[in-house]
């Protein structure tokens, strides 16, 4: 074994090397400080490399005037002088921060913060501007900005808000902004090519020509209220490109022009509400593309027209109360567009309306509602939608009074729908459920007038196919159908019941095959030549099931393959027709049946 005694003699000297005192741990000197402690640092107002807007001097029409590009502050409130601007921006580059200060203008002052050119990066921000004749911020005529910010600003100027009306501003943004009290007619206006304006406020702005509360490209996340004209010229809540997220209320026009909510090439996610006129046109939404939207409450008290939105495209929006107030004239309607899905309209025309009513106007539509269109005490026409193309979608509610016609559906081609409640109060006009060249796989119920017109559940000029029609009825003058037919078309696969006069009613060259037809006087009508009526069922009408009769025995239908059932006449038919022979025996059909037979009772 190895001795141990180096061993350990190397290990008390490596503990004595780790535990004695570095050399820098030795005493350096005396630690009493040379005196006593005194101030190094330099206040803020030693450094501000920002100017003081009071340090400048003005001329003959503004109070203060920035010469030079640089950051500029406010050190206390600003009070306007008569007959000038507090501040006027006369270069490029420049930054104006109020800093929680307010420009308060008198009476006879110009604007709060003046551009006398067309000036580039400039920004104002951070304070409050008011009571100014001609604007809060605003350039000279004539002039414009580029590539200017404006944040955090309140105006509240009778003059306007921030108006860049003039000239071509481009890359100007307002942010943060809210303008109230103007009495000139303009909020936030950077000519309606230009500009971008997101989560400002725009409200109580009136003028006695046309009155505007935001005028941008691009405007987003706004809230724009209480928009007001007196004259010809119309009353606006917002004009851009692109509108998102904003809402417009109440824009009223009490002059003879017209008032809308919103004009753009693109709105969605916006919610319009309360626009009226006393005798101008209305429109909450005019637009290209219309999605996510919500209009409602439009009125005019004379004859100005009202529409709900007024698009190329509309998908999920919702337009309620249009044109319901007393006098309001027009043809009040709720949508306007060329194509239109899942959108709903509520409420169109109301007491002494003087235009038809309509719920949407539109070359197709999809997967929409519409309810209540019209009114019974209102002597005027109404329809739940004109269009070229319907489907899926729902109809309730649609009423005329004692002048005009009434319409559920007036289309091409109808699929898949639902159409209820349409009703006429009296009067000489017609009232009709459903339409079209085409309907197939739709339901249609309570169709009903008290007119001297025929009231009609279904009207189809070439095909009707499985459809339903319940409770068709005339109480007036004129005759009821379940389904109305013109020449050379093909009913099939109907089912129709509660239908007063006629169950189907056809003219020339129409096939009717596999209806069901229930409670009618009579059941099948065909009133020209060639038709084909074959494998039909029909029970419980009063008199007669088939009547085929042209007045000058050429008929020529073919009647095959019917049941017939508690029918007075079960068929009666001209002598030119061809009829399956009838069999009224119970039990099996017997071998050898004509297989053309018409069972009845």
């Amino acid at each position: 074994m190895r001795p141990l005694r180096p061993l350990l003699g190397g290990l008390l000297s490596l503990v004595g090397f780790l535990f004695s005192p570095p050399p820098l741990a030795r005493a350096q000197g005396s630690l009493t400080p040379p005196g006593a402690p005194a101030l190094t640092m330099k206040r803020l107002d030693e450094i501000e490399t920002r100017i003081a807007v009071q340090s400048l001097t003005g001329d003959g029409t503004a109070q203060f005037v920035i010469n030079q590009s640089g950051s500029y502050y406010l050190t206390a409130d600003i009070s306007g002088v008569s007959g000038k601007s507090a501040i006027a921006i006369n270069v490029d580059g420049v930054t104006l921060d109020l800093g929680g200060h307010a420009l308060t203008g008198v009476s006879g002052t110009l604007r709060g913060v003046e551009f006398r050119s067309t000036r580039t990066t400039v920004v104002v921000q951070n304070g409050t501007i008011r009571n100014f004749d001609q604007g809060g911020v605003a350039t000279l005529p004539g002039f414009s900005a580029v590539n200017c910010r404006f944040e955090n600003l309140t105006i509240a100027c009778a003059g306007g808000g921030l108006i860049f009306n003039t000239g071509t501003p481009e890359g100007v943004l307002a942010r943060g902004c809210i303008v109230t009290g103007v009495t000139s007619g303009l909020g936030i206006v950077f000519v309606s090519t230009r500009g971008l304006v997101e989560h400002c406020v725009v409200n109580n702005i009136a003028g006695s020509g046309n009155s505007l509360g935001i005028l941008a490209h691009t405007v987003t996340g706004c809230e724009v209220a209480t928009i007001s004209a007196s004259g010809s010229s119309g009353a606006q809540g917002i004009v851009g490109s692109v509108v998102t997220g904003c809402t417009v209320t109440t824009v009223t026009n009490t002059g003879s022009g017209g008032a809308q909510g919103i004009t753009s090439s693109s709105v969605s996610g916006c919610d319009v509400s309360t626009i009226s006129t006393a005798s101008g046109a209305i429109t909450g939404i005019s637009a290209v593309a219309v999605e996510n939207c919500t209009v409602s409450a439009l009125n005019c008290t004379s004859s100005g027209g009202v529409t709900g939105i007024n698009a190329a495209t509309v998908s999920g929006s919702r337009v309620v109360s249009i044109g319901t107030a007393a006098g309001t004239g027009g043809n009040p309607t709720g949508i306007i567009a060329t194509s239109i899905t899942g959108s709903s309209v509520l409420n169109v025309g109301g007491v002494g309306s003087q235009g038809t009513a309509t719920g949407i106007s539109a070359s197709t539509v999809s997967h929409c509602t519409v309810a209540t269109i019209g009114m019974a005490t209102a002597a005027v026409s109404a329809n739940g939608i004109g269009a070229s193309l319907v489907t899926d979608t729902t109809v309730a509610t649609v009423a005329g009074g004692t002048a005009g016609s009434v319409n559920g559906i007036l289309a091409s081609e109808v699929g898949r729908c639902s159409v209820t409640g349409v009703t006429l109060a009296g009067g000489s006009g017609s009232c009709n459920g459903v339409s079209a060249d085409v309907i197939t796989d739709s339901r249609i119920a309570n169709v009903t007038s008290a007119a001297s017109g025929n009231t009609v559940g279904l009207s189809a000029y070439r095909l009707a196919r499985a459809c339903s029609v319940f409770n068709v009825s005339n109480s007036g003058s004129g005759l009821s159908y379940a389904a109305l037919t013109s020449v050379a078309g093909r009913s099939e696969g109907l089912a129709l019941n509660s239908t007063g006069d006629f169950g189907i009613s056809i003219t020339s060259a129409h096939i009717v095959t596999g209806c069901n037809i229930s409670t009618a006087a009579t059941a099948i009508q065909a009133t020209g030549i060639r038709n084909v009526i074959d494998g039909n069922n029909i029970a419980g009408t009063s008199t007669f099931g088939i009547f085929v009769v042209s007045g000058l025995n050429t008929a020529h239908a073919l009647i095959v393959r019917n049941q017939i059932r508690n029918c007075t006449t079960n068929i009666q038919a001209d002598t030119p027709c061809q009829t399956g022979p009838p069999v009224s025996a119970t039990g099996p059909i017997a071998a050898g049946a004509n297989p053309w037979a018409n069972f009845t009772d």
